[in-house]
């Protein structure tokens, strides 16, 4: 029997419940949604109980303490993981992830006070220490809540992996905040999530960075129950490697199918050939940061010309090996061959871009390092972009009525008027 042979594969199991084995979701986590067939036993039904009257309905247990990681997006004025989370995963145990939603501000002192004396009632009510709760929090609640299960192979045994994802955004606007939790039942030491959740908040959410159009992330946990029968995964090892790599396959996978559910696109933005690790997250970065790459993108359509910009923006001086292609499940066209700029139909590149897995690949030809990052797009039908185009012609009529008016008008009359508003 294989120690640790990691299989490529992996195969979604179900959506909008969590299906983990050693975890239980509150009641409320997800309305109508089932609990993966597991029984409340009394103690579990008396913990959902006490936390109804707390007032709280996101909440996961734990059915044993959990080995846990979080990490946050790096900006203390957005929502972030509580300061009591911190003790947490010091301990690296959890026997519950809670949510707070609703809080005016997530840092004030006035929020603060409130926090603790609900984590004083939360720890005298279901018995569970400062210590043993990986906790969320925000300034309003989620307007959406995200989840799929998926099962992979760690050498010869099933795992499973759930992602969610809960966000808040106005209809109409960009995602106000993101925020992930990520559950499996492989043995993986909490070191080892801690590492992993590292890894994958730099490639490919580059989760402290903010994008051109809006934060891609502002917090996430990750929990494992080990109640798999794999081999434990205890050090940064080739089996690490071949573990984390699945595990990145399966996040990006959520994060399209995530995207579709809040009505955005995903578009990735993948980097290769660069001389160093760092020249690849700034070429990669410089794309997602830059406003006018969002816009061009956000309405369809790509310069080749933003390519070399962004290119050389990050440091880049040798453009004559740079390659840029754009690739979807609608097709593949070339906008920058070895440094020369090519201009593909617009037909070709509105339907690639169009498509929900779209990505722009850039080719350095300078080394062996890569790196990837996501922008995140509002999707819009065809009919509201032939909407705007339309109010932007009739916009435009209306300027250009306006200036042959002026144009007719006799340049005393035109004197007078100075005077008078002089």
């Amino acid at each position: 029997m294989r120690k640790n042979g990691v299989n490529r594969t992996f195969e979604p199991v179900a959506e909008g419940e969590i299906c983990v084995d050693g975890f239980v979701p509150c009641s409320n986590f997800f309305q109508g949604a089932s609990r993966s067939g597991n029984a409340f036993s009394a103690a579990e039904r008396r913990e959902e109980a006490a936390l109804s009257l707390l007032g709280l309905s996101d909440v996961l247990f734990c059915r044993s303490p959990a080995a846990a990681a979080f990490i946050t997006g790096g900006n203390a004025f957005f929502p972030c993981l509580h300061e009591a989370s911190k003790t947490a995963a010091l301990k690296d145990r959890a026997k519950a992830a809670i949510f707070f939603d609703g809080r005016e501000s997530p840092f004030s002192s006035r929020e603060k006070a409130a926090c603790e004396k609900l984590l004083k009632d939360i720890f005298f009510s279901l018995r569970i220490g400062r210590n043993e709760i990986i906790s969320f929090t925000c300034d309003g609640a989620a307007s959406q809540k995200v989840a799929r299960s998926y099962t992979f192979r760690i050498g010869d045994y099933s795992c499973r992996l759930c992602c969610v994802m809960r966000c808040a955004a106005k209809e109409g606007s960009a995602v106000k905040y993101r925020q992930f939790l990520l559950l499996t039942d492989a043995k993986i030491s909490a070191p080892m999530l801690q590492r992993m959740l590292k890894s994958l908040s730099s490639d490919p959410l580059h989760f402290a960075d903010e994008t051109a159009g809006g934060r891609a992330f502002d917090a996430a946990a990750f929990l494992s129950s080990a109640r798999a029968e794999n081999y434990l995964i205890s050090a940064p090892d080739g089996e690490y490697a071949k573990t984390m790599r699945l595990i990145r396959s399966i996040f990006y996978d959520f994060l399209l199918y995530a995207a579709k559910q809040t009505g955005e696109r995903l578009v990735k933005i993948r980097v290769s050939g660069a001389k160093s690790a760092q020249e690849a997250s700034g070429v990669a970065l410089a794309f997602v940061r830059r406003r006018a790459v969002y816009e061009e993108i956000k309405k369809r359509r790509l310069s080749p010309l933003f390519v070399l910009e962004c290119v050389g923006a990050a440091g880049e001086r040798n453009r004559a090996g740079v390659t840029a292609e754009l690739s979807s499940s609608a097709g593949k066209v070339c906008l920058v061959f070895e440094g020369t700029l090519l201009s593909p139909p617009e037909e070709t590149t509105e339907a690639i871009l169009s498509a929900d897995d779209a990505e722009l690949s850039v080719e350095l030809l300078s080394g062996n390092y890569s790196y990837s990052a996501c922008m995140y797009v509002p999707c819009e039908s065809a009919e509201e972009d032939g909407a705007k185009l339309r109010r932007g012609d009739i916009a435009r009529e209306e300027c250009e009525a306006v200036s042959r008016e002026k144009e007719k008008t006799p340049d005393n009359a035109g004197t007078t008027i100075t005077q008078k508003q002089t």
